[in-house]
């Protein structure tokens, strides 16, 4: 695959390559329905061939593509659902498996264990579609969520990790999917949050003469810890931490 950035191919080694908002594919053939090149309109049950050329990732859309038809004519916006390897007919059900772009920013991947396991692959409502070969990895690394390109039978799906199962072996007894549930936890560094000093409000009387201590004005606002008798003029400190002498303690409307 390659970027719009810059120029990254990986065949089917396991490279990375991050991308934002879009990026070119080495090119997959496929035949395009039809009602997606009309709007809906017309096509329906006909083809077109094709190859899927660039994905894009807009956040709360579908992962969409850009396709080069024979004609050489390019189409873009299309869902992983208008792409097809063969002609299926009215009684194939592709399942549903419709996956929606968390960000803009994305990195593409061919996975090893996926070219070499046998997966199974499975619709929304956890219902099996098949056995899926498998073309490419879709991640969006700051939201914790990825999906998998495979073709199932005949049809092109975006299948979530927690809707297959990679096995070592071909298997007759198709398993239900077990009952697991994505880790919505980072593992990041706790952010530390700065502790603001302030004042502890007290009721002062100046050791030395008994007179009430109240702060006024700035001295109201400004932290300090010792304070000056305003009748004496004896200098003390009554705690370690900042204070502020009050009239009353904080919940309390009276001056006892």
């Amino acid at each position: 695959m390659k970027s719009t950035s810059g120029s990254t191919q990986f065949g089917d080694s396991m490279q990375l390559s991050d991308h934002t908002l879009g990026a070119e594919i080495d090119p997959i053939k496929v035949l395009v329905r039809n009602e997606y090149l009309q709007n809906f309109e017309s096509g329906h049950g006909q083809y077109t061939v094709g190859e899927l050329c660039a994905i894009w990732s807009y956040p709360g859309h579908q992962p969409t593509f850009t396709v080069r038809l024979e004609s050489g004519a390019l189409f873009t916006y299309l869902p992983v659902a208008a792409f097809v390897s063969r002609p299926l007919s009215c009684h194939e059900s592709a399942g549903d498996c419709t996956v929606y772009a968390p960000s803009n920013h994305f990195v593409l991947y061919r996975a090893k264990l996926l070219q070499t396991m046998n997966v199974l692959c499975y619709a929304a409502d956890r219902s099996f579609l098949g056995v899926g070969e498998y073309y490419f990895s879709m991640e969006w690394p700051d939201k914790n969520d990825v999906v998998h390109l495979f073709l199932v039978k005949g049809a092109y799906h975006f299948i979530p990790q927690h809707k297959m199962l990679a096995l070592p072996d071909p298997t007759w007894v198709i398993p239900a999917l077990p009952s697991l549930k994505k880790i919505r936890s980072e593992w990041v560094k706790p952010v530390e949050v700065a502790q603001v000093p302030v004042s502890t409000p007290m009721l002062l009387w100046c050791p030395e003469c008994s007179t009430r201590h109240i702060d006024e004005g700035a001295f109201a606002e400004k932290l300090h810890h010792t304070h000056a008798c305003q009748s004496c003029g004896h200098v003390w400190r009554p705690a370690i931490a900042p204070t502020v002498g009050v009239r009353f303690l904080p919940g309390f409307k009276n001056d006892q």
